[in-house]
């Protein structure tokens, strides 16, 4: 089991430090970001979406193990090529599924200043944050989220039942099953051209379906938990 995570920074604006200094987040629905309106570095039309191409693949009559291989590749991808399929031909298909939608908090990893830059300088003017607030053991916060958080009237476990976390990885998309490998798609995984935002994200499991943004009060938090840097 993790018991530790690395320091993380949340950056945002400083009208709303006081949400977090008094006790409230909101939790945001990852398909959200894809219908998110302005420049891509909040928005994201490609969030939580797995996306394959097939340029040219032939099945013969009798496949070869790596034919076979290729074949449960492609149907990983969502191609559903039977187990025993063979003399078939697939041609410029592309594949984009969309996975079942989570919860996301957001936050960057080190190094600070990179982070910083890209943050606060680097996204489009409408995107750039003025402040930071600084989580020496983010597990510990997203702990007392987990036990003593509310939605409205109902405990915050009510709502959602797991939590997951990592750094988010830049994937290209799509991928192209004729000579690449497959890669199963998450929430973890993000295009390229937003790399400099040095995501980690804990992703919040939901039991029903929710509103696209949920906010969650919970009792003020205290300094150990995490500090505004500026």
């Amino acid at each position: 089991m993790v018991t530790d995570v690395e320091p993380l920074y949340k950056f945002l604006r400083k009208e709303h430090v006081h949400f977090w200094q008094e006790g409230s987040v909101q939790l945001t629905s990852v398909a959200h970001y894809r219908s998110f309106e302005g420049d891509e570095w909040i928005a994201d039309r490609k969030e939580n979406l797995a996306e394959y191409f097939i340029g040219s693949f032939h099945l013969p009559e009798n496949p070869s193990p790596e034919d076979r291989r290729q074949a449960d590749k492609i149907s990983r991808a969502g191609g559903r090529i039977a187990p025993d399929a063979k003399n078939i031909s697939i041609r410029n298909v592309g594949i984009i599924r969309s996975e079942p939608d989570v919860y996301a908090l957001c936050f960057s990893h080190e190094p600070f200043e990179s982070a910083r830059q890209a943050m606060c300088h680097d996204a489009p003017p409408a995107s750039r944050y003025d402040a930071c607030l600084y989580f020496p053991n983010p597990l510990a916060f997203v702990d007392h989220l987990m036990k003593t958080g509310r939605v409205d009237d109902q405990p915050i476990t009510r709502l959602f039942n797991e939590v997951y976390f990592s750094r988010v990885e830049y994937t290209k998309r799509p991928i192209e099953l004729d000579n690449e490998d497959f890669v199963a798609f998450s929430p973890f995984h993000k295009p390229p051209k937003f790399k400099r935002q040095q995501e980690f994200r804990f992703i919040f499991r939901p039991l029903r379906l929710l509103p696209n943004i949920v906010r969650v009060t919970f009792p003020p938090p205290t300094p150990a938990l995490f500090q505004q840097v500026f």
